[in-house]
């Protein structure tokens, strides 16, 4: 089975996506980016 096969499975698509890094002085707009 393939990586993307057993991502799917175990329903981790949803993290697949450039990695964010959140900061101390973050804006709310920052937030709420890596919320969604």
């Amino acid at each position: 089975m393939g990586n993307l096969t057993v991502s799917a499975t175990l329903g981790l698509d949803a993290f697949e996506g450039d990695p964010v890094e959140l900061r101390p002085y973050a804006t709310e707009e920052d937030v709420q980016t890596v919320i969604r």
